[in-house]
């Protein structure tokens, strides 16, 4: 089945920063309570969790190399 073209790198990356911007907001609002966060009140839970959840999106759009199965004669 062919698909196109691989995804950009830049998508793996986006995937990849989405958890850890919300495990540092996170952090930042519960263990650092900086006062800029501080008016956000419950936003500050439901930034991160708009972030993982845009992980699963993202996910589903990206798509690498097709695979091709190697063969019994084939080396490594």
């Amino acid at each position: 089945m062919k698909r196109g073209k691989p995804s950009g790198r830049w998508l793996g990356a986006l995937i990849t920063a989405c958890p850890l911007l919300a495990a540092a907001w996170l952090l930042a609002y519960t263990l650092l309570r900086l006062p800029f966060l501080e008016p956000l009140g419950g936003w500050n839970y439901a930034g991160p969790l708009a972030l993982i959840l845009a992980v699963g999106v993202l996910g589903r759009a990206w798509h690498g190399e097709e695979y091709v199965r190697p063969t019994s004669t084939s080396r490594l």
